[in-house]
């Protein structure tokens, strides 16, 4: 069940020292005595009851909490029954002990800690911790970097027979095979059939191979599976796109009155930075930068940016204003505290589902294609605290942001090669790891390089993932690895 905390009783929960209640006390005894330490939550019966949860003992090492049952049964109201469930770990003790703030984490009880009332507010959490890959045999792979800019993204083909190097500041989209031999550049600068005016920022194939380009200019471009014709151009950023009759005015209110539901208040969200295209549907992250409504200043409605902004915008190229929607909401974790620095989130679609991480829940959010929260997935790390500091104007976001997520662990990114679901976790101690789900189950646990980046699995069963780049010598070195000795087959992207 989730834990629950009354409004009006916010800001006096977990204050206070316990005391011992016997049983069978009177509830408003217990009110008076016990209510500032109480959690209240659900109960899963017919009759009007809830749920108490308090710490009766404290200590470094473990905390008792005690969990009593409270049912309306006429004027007096008395505790029936009671239990005693001990929690091993606790992440802080303040102030003497006196004050608690505690996540408390249970494996063999799904049990959420999280408060959360938002968007994804009753959905299932699923899955358990199973770990029987702890280490990976890694091997490197020299790539010629000479042609490139050093920046870009990397793709593996949707068979799994070439990886592709898309640059993101010159114009270019580099083929290698699986041993990192460049093969050839395609598509040039220019207005022609395989050409493109500015470099791809972010790119996907589709099930069948054709590739989708969103350029530095937020613009579209769909290439056949041969890179040699262009089968869709879209001149106009898709924000202007979706409603040609959007004025002048319409822009002036926008400004003057920032609603969230309307398009035009979005952006290509630069900090996600991947886009994926489906059967013909493209999956854009969005952010909302607007001047009166952001995530960086909190008197610019940063509360209300959290709980209500989108985090994609989907639609049919071909037919944006008929199809275009926005979907999805951010966790109640960003509710509580303004953190703009974590508010990153990486995602996939896997079948008919679209699975997001995001930088400061442990969580995996499930949704539908459509936008529906359909269940959650997805094990903490003991070694991410969950503890970010909080920004309050853009100045200081700009100013320590990178040295906040140099030194704060983070949930990063996702993959998937349609059987297994691979994440990517940086440390409080800076190290990175991979873990890995089968069936929303935790099978694979394993410390990896600083900068493992994992974009895609081989037709000869490899996975394949970015490590570092080699400046002096202008060369990229990736790595590859088997989850199992006798893994082979088709390999490609998500789907």
């Amino acid at each position: 069940e989730r834990w629950r905390k009354p409004d009006k009783l916010y800001e006096k929960l977990l204050r206070g020292k316990p005391r011992r209640l016997g049983q069978n006390a009177p509830l408003s005894r217990m009110l008076k005595i016990k209510l500032k330490n109480a959690r209240f939550l659900p109960a899963k019966t017919a009759e009007s009851s809830f749920f108490l949860a308090f710490p009766l003992v404290f200590s470094r090492k473990n905390i008792v909490t005690r969990v009593l049952r409270v049912t309306f049964s006429g004027k007096d109201t008395l505790v029936k029954k009671n239990s005693y469930i001990c929690y091993n770990k606790i992440y802080k003790v303040m102030k003497k002990t006196s004050i608690l703030f505690t996540i408390l984490m249970m494996q063999t009880l799904v049990v959420c800690c999280d408060d959360d009332k938002g968007f994804y507010s009753g959905i299932e959490h699923l899955g358990k911790k199973k770990v029987e890959i702890e280490t990976l045999k890694m091997d490197s792979i020299v790539f010629d970097a000479s042609m490139t800019s050093f920046s870009g993204q990397w793709l593996m083909s949707p068979v799994g027979h070439r990886i592709y190097f898309a640059d993101r500041y010159a114009v270019g989209i580099h083929s290698y095979n699986l041993n990192g031999e460049y093969d050839t550049t395609y598509i040039t600068q220019g207005r022609g059939p395989n050409e493109m005016l500015l470099p791809s920022w972010s790119s996907s194939f589709d099930q069948n191979g054709c590739f989708l380009s969103l350029d530095n200019n937020s613009s579209v471009n769909i290439f056949n599976a041969d890179f040699s014709k262009k089968l869709f151009y879209e001149p106009a950023s898709w924000f202007t796109a979706v409603d040609t009759n959007f004025l002048q005015a319409d822009w002036g209110n926008l400004y003057r009155n920032p609603d969230p539901k309307v398009p035009q208040m979005y952006e290509f969200n630069n900090y996600v930075g991947q886009i994926v295209y489906r059967y013909g549907i493209l999956y854009l992250p969005v952010l909302t930068e607007h001047v009166a409504y952001n995530p960086y200043e909190v008197h610019s409605k940063s509360k209300e940016f959290w709980r209500d902004s989108y985090l994609f915008a989907i639609y049919e190229p071909e037919n944006i204003s008929a199809t275009f929607k926005l979907v999805g909401h951010y966790p109640s974790v960003y509710a509580k505290k303004n953190i703009p620095v974590f508010g990153r989130y990486s995602f996939l679609v896997k079948g008919n589902e679209i699975m997001v991480s995001f930088n400061a829940d442990p969580k995996i959010y499930v949704m539908s294609l459509s936008g529906e929260p359909l269940y959650s997935f997805g094990v903490a790390d003991d070694l991410i605290s969950g503890v970010y500091p909080e920004t309050v104007t853009f100045e200081d976001f700009e100013e320590h942001g990178t040295a906040y997520r140099n030194k704060h662990g983070y949930y990063d990114k996702l993959f998937s090669d349609g059987e297994f679901v691979f994440r990517t976790c940086m440390l409080d101690n800076g190290k990175r790891k991979l873990q890995i789900y089968k069936d929303c189950d935790l099978i694979g646990d394993i410390l990896v390089d600083s900068g493992f980046e994992l974009f895609g699995r081989g037709c000869d069963g490899f996975y394949y993932s970015y490590k570092r780049a080699d400046y002096i010598n202008e060369h990229f070195i990736l790595v590859k690895f088997k989850l199992f000795e006798n893994a082979g087959g088709e390999g490609g992207t998500t789907d």
